[in-house]
């Protein structure tokens, strides 16, 4: 399977208009994000160790702030968790790394 991580941000934010968006114009933003996200925690320190991530386990708590906030939140395009209102733009992010394959390996059958 194919992932691949946009950026919601509020409508009248300066990078909203754009078509895509590379991580390293995030910087100095802060960003809503679930706690647990596997290996994009180091892409993220990597890419962008100058944004601060504010974290959330529960998917009400940050379905709630991100309603109630202007902060940016990434947005997968598989299946997600939380609604994002229409008060935001999805924005494409346009790095390789936030464009991911997976293989998913399963037995033919069990013993």
């Amino acid at each position: 399977m194919q992932e691949r991580l946009s950026i919601a941000l509020p409508k009248k934010h300066p990078l909203a208009k754009r078509k895509s968006i590379r991580l390293r114009e995030l910087k100095g933003e802060t960003i809503i994000q679930r706690s647990n996200v596997g290996f994009w925690e180091q892409v993220k320190r990597k890419k962008i160790p100058d944004v601060t991530f504010i974290k959330h386990d529960s998917v009400k708590g940050i379905s709630k702030l991100i309603e109630q906030s202007s902060l940016l939140t990434f947005v997968s395009d598989q299946k997600f968790d939380y609604d994002i209102p229409k008060s935001r733009k999805i924005v494409p992010l346009a790095d390789r790394e936030m464009n991911v394959e997976f293989f998913k390996v399963t037995l033919a059958s069990t013993p």
